[in-house]
């Protein structure tokens, strides 16, 4: 039976170069390949209708716990400021946290693409803040910065302006 090999120890120098250039190891998906601006359209139009869906609920449900029979003017009227808010901050909540957590809405999950960074690791919160509300800003901007996505590399002004990418995975 042969003793285990050793292997010569590093210096000390050496050994934390090498242990920085390991913490700096970002894992790079299978295929780089760009997200079309059809699959991203379709995980947008799923995580719409789920997220309308819900809205619709919580809207119902309220109406209903408030006492107010359900009429669209009467339940704008009422509660239409705390529960605009409540619904925008679900939204915001339900992207960031997704995003966050597997660089993928329920959407993007569906349609087998993801969000990650101009590396093609996983994208940082800062990154992932900045895409949201650059592309809250996108849509308050009547979609200019999506006609990003018609023209050249396939990226948002929200992309962009994160350095993030939607890639297929």
């Amino acid at each position: 039976r042969r003793p285990p090999r050793s292997t010569p120890k590093p210096s000390s120098a050496a050994s934390d170069v090498y242990k920085r250039q390991l913490s700096e190891t970002v894992v790079v998906p299978r295929s780089r390949k760009r997200a079309g601006v059809a699959s991203r359209l379709g995980a947008g139009v799923v995580d719409l209708l789920l997220i309308a869906g819900i809205d619709a609920v919580v809207l119902v449900l309220t109406s209903r716990l408030a006492g107010i029979d359900f009429d669209v003017e009467l339940t704008a009227a009422l509660v239409a400021p705390p529960l605009v808010s409540f619904l925008f901050l679900f939204t915001l909540g339900y992207v960031l946290s997704l995003t966050l957590l597997r660089g993928q809405t329920l959407g993007k999950m569906l349609l087998s693409i993801r969000v990650v960074n101009n590396t093609g690791g996983k994208a940082s919160a800062r990154q992932i803040i900045i895409r949201a509300f650059g592309w809250l800003a996108s849509c308050l901007l009547l979609g200019i910065g999506f006609l990003f996505l018609l023209f050249g590399k396939k990226r948002g002004l929200h992309d962009l302006a994160a350095g993030t990418d939607v890639v297929r995975c």
